[in-house]
């Protein structure tokens, strides 16, 4: 009896604890670790981006989707190496980077995700940009990543940072500013990262 009444109590507690998440659209809040020095440990480890060449997750396969959504921010990935490679690859192809920092349990990150799925952002998206997924747990994994790139903290999923060939962030005003995303309009998304296709002098 007593087993049985702890994990009922852990259960509850658990529950209270995620509920909130979900109300507010994917508001996960946390602070991140201090943001490194100006030599981020992402150009440190360009050339082992080179040398190794991992393989970026971009793209679910129809196993990951379920309930209409894609669920592509895997936990088991090497986030920072698939993000050294993203950055590598886009530099030498003169694109732009987007990094997608979310959650599987977050409806708007996986709304997000079905977007990049359609025939017209694979298009620009292809044409245009790198892209990575980076899973962000409940406020608990791969937050240094975002500190890397300025983002101290982290006020809720999906994170969009959007990164040029020579590793400026582009969008660092609006980078936390993409937890609404299921509620946006197909154009206002694609119009949002049309905005940051690279100029030809960019690349």
């Amino acid at each position: 009896m007593t087993n049985f009444i702890s994990k009922t109590a852990s259960i509850t507690f658990l529950a209270g604890m995620i509920a909130p998440l979900m109300m507010v659209g994917c508001a996960a809040a946390a602070a991140a670790p201090p943001a490194k020095t100006a030599q981020s440990s992402m150009s440190a480890k360009a050339g082992e981006a080179e040398a190794a060449a991992p393989t970026i997750a971009v793209a679910p396969s129809a196993a990951d989707i379920d309930d209409g959504e894609p669920r592509p921010y895997d936990e088991t990935r090497n986030a920072r190496a698939d993000v050294d490679a993203a950055l590598y690859t886009a530099k030498s192809a003169g694109k732009n980077t987007i990094v997608v920092m979310g959650a599987n349990w977050c409806h708007d990150s996986r709304d997000l995700a079905a977007h990049f799925m359609t025939p017209r952002f694979e298009t620009l998206l292809a044409e245009n940009f790198e892209y990575v997924y980076v899973d962000m747990g409940i406020r608990n994994r791969n937050l240094d990543i975002a500190a890397d790139f300025g983002i101290d903290k982290v006020e809720g999923t999906p994170t969009i940072i959007i990164v040029d060939p020579k590793g400026n962030v582009l969008n660092l005003d609006t980078a936390k500013t993409w937890r609404d995303a299921a509620s946006r309009s197909d154009d206002d998304i694609y119009n949002e990262f049309a905005s940051f296709v690279p100029k030809k002098t960019d690349k």
